[in-house]
């Protein structure tokens, strides 16, 4: 289905130069710093340039990864103007108190992991806000325990680590699963018929906004093409139906810790789950919907499902 879909997780380390209050919505924070940091690094033309008036921006590592312009002699069949960035922000809670450092992690999707070198040299100094901070660590967060992939003084001592569907779907494995909640910590946006879904997510549409995201990713970062018999994946999906539901829309408006509108709680889903989860799986890590560069659309799994009752 999704073979040849990989990434990399990686979380990144910043010491700042004295305790300060990250008040603003971290992951939209964390895209600017970023993103200015990686031009500043590439870009031969500065800010008066346009990517798509630069004529090195077919190989620039600023372009593929903040602008993501469809190659020119592309044969996919989107006809968007910019494509599925690769790469997802997941910062970490905003929080009242100051501190004295900040770890998020970033994902790097397919081909983008080619440019992890540049990523790290945008972050090794930067500023957070009106402090200096400096990259102290990358470490492969993709596993339960990280392994240091770059430390300050020492450069990279380790490539990171890919994970791909493939794994995903052995790991991911629960045959029988037939109830699994979902709780989504961050801020979701998920159309449906051209509306936003503000309180009933069923799973059918849950899963279509999942497989088109993964689609795209695959298609443009990871160089597959994803064969799907949808009829058949998305009819079983209608027998999917929602057991309980805590889902309610939240505004930024008065809320400076929020990072946007969207959906948040969690819901329950009764029926046949199973050849769902490694999709469900890739999107814990991926994230689902608009707005994923700075970390919306962000779910968990329930750690428990549970099988149908035997005789």
């Amino acid at each position: 289905m999704f073979d040849g879909l990989y990434f990399s997780r990686l979380r990144f380390s910043l010491q700042l130069e004295r305790p300060h209050k990250l008040r603003e919505p971290l992951g939209r924070m964390l895209h600017g710093v970023l993103g200015s940091g990686l031009r500043r690094v590439v870009c031969p033309c500065g800010d008066g340039v346009r990517c798509d008036q630069c004529p090195t921006s077919a190989d620039c590592a600023y372009s593929y990864i903040f602008e993501s312009p469809p190659p020119k002699d592309t044969s996919l069949r989107y006809a968007d103007r910019y494509h599925p960035h690769p790469y997802v922000i997941d910062p970490p809670p905003a929080g009242t108190d100051a501190v004295s450092e900040i770890s998020f992690d970033v994902i790097l999707v397919g081909r983008a992991i080619e440019y992890l070198p540049l990523v790290v040299l945008a972050l090794e100094r930067t500023r957070l806000g009106s402090v200096r901070a400096r990259l102290r660590e990358v470490a492969d967060s993709a596993k339960a325990e990280p392994r240091a992939v770059f430390v300050a003084g020492r450069g990279f001592i380790a490539p990171p680590s890919r994970v791909c569907f493939e794994a995903m779907r052995q790991e991911g494995a629960a045959p029988g699963c037939e109830r699994l909640t979902i709780r989504f910590v961050q801020p979701t946006l998920i159309q449906s018929q051209n509306r936003m879904v503000r309180r009933i997510l069923r799973f059918e549409t849950l899963l279509r906004a999942l497989v088109r995201r993964l689609t795209r990713l695959g298609e443009y970062h990871c160089g597959i093409r994803p064969v799907l018999d949808k009829d058949r994946f998305y009819l079983a999906a209608e027998q999917v139906e929602i057991g309980s539901s805590s889902l309610r829309w939240e505004q930024e408006q008065g809320n400076r810790h929020q990072p946007a509108d969207g959906l948040r709680g969690e819901v329950t889903y009764f029926g046949p789950l199973a050849e769902y989860l490694p999709i469900l799986r890739m999107g814990e890590h991926l994230h689902v919907g608009k707005g994923t560069t700075i970390g919306l659309g962000r779910y968990e799994l329930g750690d428990e499902w549970e099988k149908p009752m035997g005789p």
